[in-house]
């Protein structure tokens, strides 16, 4: 007995799932036999080849599927868009800060 959930049995066969029929088929269609979970549905979109392909190497890149990157992004951006929230500053704009601050602290410190 590994002690998971049945839940997350599933969780883990539809991920399983989801991995091998992006692997079988080149241009990334995937399937989807089951029924969407609770009140969630699918929705197909057009992306260029050249996008899909960074989209992969960034959620490879992040040991996640590309569909999770994706949702994620969705979900953000509508929030953002309904709630009038938004982020102060980018990810690469904190980095750039926080890389600046560290600079100046160690010249003022040397």
């Amino acid at each position: 007995m590994t002690g998971k959930t049945e839940r997350e049995i599933t969780a883990e066969a539809e991920e399983e799932f989801e991995r091998r029929a992006a692997a079988d088929d080149p241009a990334g269609f995937v399937p989807h036999g089951r029924p969407p979970r609770g009140r969630a549905q699918v929705y197909s979109v057009r992306i260029p080849p050249d996008a899909l392909a960074a989209l992969r190497r960034l959620a490879e890149a992040r040991g996640q599927l590309p569909s999770v990157l994706i949702r994620g992004w969705v979900l953000e951006r509508l929030r953002q868009e309904t709630t009038g929230e938004e982020l102060l500053v980018s990810r690469d704009e904190l980095a750039r800060i926080v890389r600046e601050q560290v600079e100046a602290a160690l010249r003022k410190a040397s």
